[in-house]
């Protein structure tokens, strides 16, 4: 009897363990979707992860295994990603926290520091899913600010939402902004849920790395992020910058020629209410440029 039930009890066991696993597939098109180019799997099982994907353009594309752990804020506490970068490269880099004192190592560099609370380590050779653990850990934030691993705050602002389809099947899905790495916002496509995932990571006009099963809607989301992304970035503009509204002379500047690739010598430019009105050799007299005709009254 003993026995029978030491038998019931593993098999429930190994039940609610394979239950509790989930994989989620993605495939990575290129040439408008039309070309198969790479996949990315993600097996969760509980707060363990493991993340294998390649990508390969002309025959040149990372390929990656990433294994992590997340902690309950939803941030890593353990992160490993190994495998060669785009180019060939060897990447191989690590995460660990324990409590408040947390150290890392790439190829590229290493360090170690004390936090408090929670805080997000960005890898510098990982793979998308990376980002799925972005978006969770940030929908757990009041404020909706992510402190960052060694520095930086990592911000999420919802640009659009929509449904896609598979036959019967519909999903409501939302364009997510994230800001605080890099120079421009990165966008991503996440799931509507309480805890969002990545659904599709699209760069318009070369890539799409869309959940399986749903390559259909890259087209119509790609087209909907371009708009969505030319409209933040004339909002940026609006609000951050700073019109020239006077004659303003810029002394010893070298003019890049894009048309021909070549850079000019040393120049004078004179701008007009932030347009450029004339360029003269460096060292023109500043005076007879304001008052040529055309070129500004010396505001």
């Amino acid at each position: 009897m003993r026995s029978v039930v030491v038998m019931v009890l593993a098999s429930a066991l190994l039940t609610s363990t394979a239950s509790a696993t989930e994989t989620v597939r993605y495939v990575a098109l290129v040439n408008g979707g039309t070309t198969k180019a790479g996949h990315q799997s993600v097996t969760r099982n509980g707060n363990k992860v493991r993340v294998d994907f390649i990508f390969k353009d002309n025959g040149r594309g990372p390929e990656l295994k990433e294994e992590f752990t997340l902690g309950e804020d939803g941030t890593f506490v353990r992160y490993h990603v190994a495998g060669t970068s785009t180019f060939g490269a060897a990447v191989n880099e690590t995460f660990t926290r324990k409590g408040d004192k947390v150290s890392w190592k790439s190829l590229s560099d290493k360090g170690e520091q004390s936090v408090q609370g929670t805080a997000f380590y960005s890898p510098l050779g990982g793979t998308p899913a990376a980002m799925s653990v972005a978006f969770a850990a940030l929908a757990k934030r009041a404020d909706g600010k992510l402190p960052m691993i060694p520095g930086g705050t990592l911000t999420s602002r919802k640009l659009l939402e929509t449904e896609v389809s598979r036959g019967s099947d519909k999903r409501k899905v939302q364009l997510i902004a994230l800001t605080g790495i890099g120079f421009t916002p990165i966008t991503a496509w996440t799931t509507a849920d309480d805890a969002p995932r990545l659904f599709a990571y699209i760069f318009p006009g070369y890539l799409q790395l869309i959940e399986e099963g749903w390559e259909s809607n890259g087209a119509a989301l790609e087209n909907q992020q371009k708009a969505a992304e030319e409209d933040l970035l004339v909002a940026y503009q609006k609000r951050l910058a700073h019109p020239l509204a006077s004659t303003t002379l810029i002394r010893n500047a070298r003019v890049f020629d894009s048309e021909n690739a070549t850079l000019g010598s040393a120049s004078d430019v004179l701008l007009d209410n932030g347009r450029i009105i004339s360029i003269s050799p460096a060292g023109a007299d500043a005076l007879t440029l304001l008052r040529t005709p055309g070129r500004g009254e010396g505001r």
